[in-house]
C-alpha cells in the first residue's frame, strides 16, 4: 500500500515539473519572440508614417483610420491653490483639547466604584497657590 502512495506521489511531482518546464520554455520563447517582432512592426510603422502610406490599422475584419496625434512633453510643476468663499466653517470631526496645569488638588469627596454624585456637585478645585 505505501508503494502505491509513493509511486502516485512521484508520478505526479514529475507530471507538475514537466508542465513548469513547458511552460517555461514557451514563454520564454514566446516573450523573445514578441520583442523581435514588436521592433519590426514598431520600424515599419515609422517608416510608413514618415512616408505618408500608413492611414489604417486592421482590427480582425475592420478598418479603422489611424489619426496621427502631436504629443507635447509635460513638466510637473507646483500651483498654488486659491478658494475665496463665505459662509460658516463647521468641522467634520470634534477634537478634545486639554492642558496641563501645576497644582495641589482640594478633593472633597471619596471617589470609588458605586459612588452616588449629585448633578453640579464639587468632585475637585485645584489650588494654583
Amino acid at each position: 500500500m505505501k508503494v502505491r502512495h509513493v509511486l502516485i506521489i512521484l508520478t505526479s511531482v514529475f507530471v507538475v515539473v514537466m508542465i513548469g518546464a513547458a511552460y517555461m520554455m514557451g514563454y520564454g520563447s514566446g516573450l523573445a519572440k514578441g520583442e523581435q517582432d514588436a521592433e519590426k512592426i514598431r520600424a515599419e510603422r515609422l517608416a510608413a508614417a514618415k512616408e505618408g502610406t500608413f492611414t489604417s490599422i486592421v482590427f480582425g475584419n475592420k478598418d479603422t483610420n489611424f489619426v496621427n496625434v502631436v504629443a507635447k512633453p509635460v513638466f510637473n510643476e507646483v500651483k498654488p491653490i486659491v478658494a475665496a468663499g463665505f459662509g460658516k466653517v463647521i468641522s467634520s470631526s470634534m477634537i478634545n483639547i486639554t492642558s496641563e496645569v501645576q497644582g495641589a488638588i482640594n478633593a472633597n469627596i471619596n471617589l470609588t466604584i458605586g459612588t452616588k454624585i449629585q448633578n453640579g456637585q464639587l468632585l475637585l478645585a485645584i489650588n494654583n497657590q
